[in-house]
């Protein structure tokens, strides 16, 4: 079982269940205690699962991972924080559609994790809202799927979504682009690095916004290209 960590909760619970009237007790206060959320610890090399814990969360409250975790993560709750301190690996196993899964959420920051193996590594969607922070995303692919024209990616940010990378590095993925973003979407990017993947560096489709400064590369012959935005040659372009 993952460990809970400084759990302001269950200790404003235990308080109020005294009578006593505090901030976040029935009859008064703006419960300000509960803002900063709990801290919930997963070790998934220890058997852990970031799914059993995601389970237990609730709003604002921190993930942090360690080890190497063999499953696809969905993340279906607001304000949910995922860190894995900069080590931390969610593998795919070579099947997950997504990595991780990111579907019409709020406020969720992901940070200090590498998404690899899976046909997509990480998939934002449905108008979600994601902060990223130093991920790695690497070595996904999805084969191309002739019914809707999708191939993998690195990442995607799609149907009205919104990214914003801090640093970070997108690399080595097999499909349509290293960073996809599509139907509507925004992405806002400082210091992220898209570097050899197998097409595009970062493929731009359908309405979308880009903006920031993020070093696009390729180990391919064809143009290191952010397309439908330029059409640059080159090893790398800025």
């Amino acid at each position: 079982m993952f460990q809970l960590l400084w759990p302001y909760r269950a200790i404003i619970l235990s308080v109020c269940m005294l009578g006593l009237t505090l901030s976040g007790c029935g009859g008064g206060g703006d419960a300000q205690e509960l803002s900063e959320g709990e801290v919930l610890r997963v070790s998934c090399d220890a058997g852990e699962t970031i799914g059993d814990a995601l389970y237990q969360a609730q709003a604002n409250d921190t993930i942090v991972i360690g080890g190497m975790c063999q499953e696809p993560v969905v993340v279906t709750k607001d304000g949910i924080t995922l860190d894995g301190g900069g080590s931390a690996v969610i593998d795919g196993t070579n099947g997950s559609f997504a990595v991780v899964l990111v579907k019409g959420r709020q406020n969720v920051t992901i940070k200090g994790l590498t998404l690899q193996n899976g046909l997509i590594g990480l998939y934002m969607d449905g108008g979600a809202a994601v902060e990223l922070e130093s991920i790695t995303a690497q070595n996904n692919l999805r084969a191309s799927n002739r019914s809707n024209g999708n191939d993998g990616s690195g990442v995607v940010v799609s149907g009205g979504s919104t990214a914003r990378f801090r640093g970070g590095r997108i690399s080595g993925n097999q499909g349509r682009a290293g960073l996809t973003v599509t139907s509507g979407s925004t992405v806002v990017a400082t210091g992220l690095t898209v570097e050899n993947n197998a097409l595009q560096g970062i493929g731009v489709y359908r309405n979308m916004a880009l903006a920031g400064k993020a070093s696009v590369c390729t180990s391919t012959p064809r143009p290191a290209a952010v397309r439908r935005m330029s059409d640059r040659g080159g090893t790398c372009v800025a």
